[in-house]
């Protein structure tokens, strides 16, 4: 009997391993199973966004100027987002003023102007009077902006800062220009954005004479700067001076050596369909064939480490001006920045020494007079 029942034991034990074999073995498969659709889904996905990203992102670019104005303007890209540009002393600013001003028909502007240090006295009296508020003979600089983000971004008020903070002590006008921050919302083009600018420093010349005013333009917004005081060059009506931070020779070039663009680069197709759209672009931010006819004084801010716009296409652009700019006027003067210093593309407001070299050049200009 005893045998009996241990030989029963024996046969319990060898069912319940097999069981638990053919368990494990089941879970093994349902694993491996698993691990098939999952690799599947993955090789899907991943011919999904190929496709997308290789076939018809290139086509979409090639054949859609509108897709191409989104790419340049990025005024979709906004960070922080939400920001309240209606009260820039939230920003850390110190006696401004936000204000908006029409530049076409139902295309309305958000401004701010920063006052110079030197006027914060007056400024924090109770009754200051704003319609007074360029009654010294500061310098005043008009900001142009780059693409992407507003007025408000945390780089460009560092910059305001500096000029207005500093020994510099100048009145600093910043705006959106259409499609930007709380500007209208309407998708912008070149000469639409380069008409705004040319309307924020008509309205500057109502309020100071020309000989007060200095335009600072930063990535794009040096394109911008390049066309509006060409133009203004033509007409005998040039600002006081003009400063190219981040500066490029001509649009195509920067898409071509953007980091993004390193998605592409490597295709057979990548200069035909997305170099030569916005290189055949009309009218292009084509700066290198604009900036010989500018007759301002100009000074060129570039930092060896900036990936967005290499230094090289800054260097080009200081080449092209330098060697077609008529020897009577003004030396075109451009600075750079070292890699170890870490500016990269954005943060040349962070140099110790930029105010010196900003007063330095307004002197200089002063001294002309």
């Amino acid at each position: 009997m005893l045998r009996h029942r241990t030989g029963e034991r024996n046969n319990l034990e060898t069912d319940s391993l097999e069981e638990l074999n053919k368990s494990r073995l089941n879970e093994h498969e349902q694993s491996k199973s698993y691990k098939k659709k999952t690799l599947k889904k993955f090789i899907i996905v991943l011919c999904f966004v190929g496709f997308i990203l290789y076939g018809v992102l290139p086509v979409c670019f090639i054949l859609s100027p509108w897709l191409r104005g989104h790419v340049i303007f990025l005024t979709y890209i906004s960070w922080p987002p939400f920001l309240n540009l209606t009260a820039p002393e939230k920003f850390g600013l110190k006696c401004v003023r936000n204000f908006y001003i029409e530049s076409e028909p139902g295309i309305n502007l958000g401004v701010w102007h920063i006052l110079p240090k030197s006027r914060w006295d007056v400024c924090q009296r109770e009754g200051f009077n704003w319609e007074k508020e360029f009654d010294d003979q500061r310098p005043v600089i008009l900001y142009l902006h780059g693409n992407s983000g507003s007025r408000g971004g945390s780089h460009r008020v560092e910059l305001y800062r500096v000029m207005s903070e500093s020994k510099v002590d100048a009145h600093v006008v910043v705006f959106d220009y259409r499609g930007y921050g709380d500007s209208t919302l309407i998708d912008p083009t070149i000469a639409g954005v380069v008409q705004d600018a040319k309307v924020m420093y008509n309205w500057l010349k109502q309020k100071v004479d020309r000989s007060r005013i200095f335009i600072w333009g930063h990535s794009l917004g040096t394109g911008v700067t390049v066309r509006l005081t060409e133009r203004l060059s033509l007409e005998n009506d040039n600002p006081m001076g003009i400063v190219l931070e981040s500066a490029f020779d001509s649009l195509w070039k920067v898409g071509y050596h953007h980091p993004i663009s390193s998605l592409h680069r490597f295709l057979p197709y990548f200069e035909r369909f997305f170099v030569e759209p916005v290189r055949q672009e009309d009218p292009n931010f084509d700066s290198e064939e604009k900036v010989g006819r500018i007759t301002a004084p100009m000074l060129i801010l570039h930092a060896e480490d900036d990936l967005v716009v290499p230094f090289a296409l800054g260097k080009n652009l200081f080449n092209r001006a330098r060697k077609e700019r008529p020897s009577y006027l003004s030396p075109i003067e451009m600075i750079k920045y070292s890699s170890e210093l870490g500016y990269g593309h954005k943060y040349i407001c962070r140099d110790p020494g930029l105010a010196d070299v900003i007063f330095k050049f307004i002197i200089e200009q002063k001294s002309l007079i």
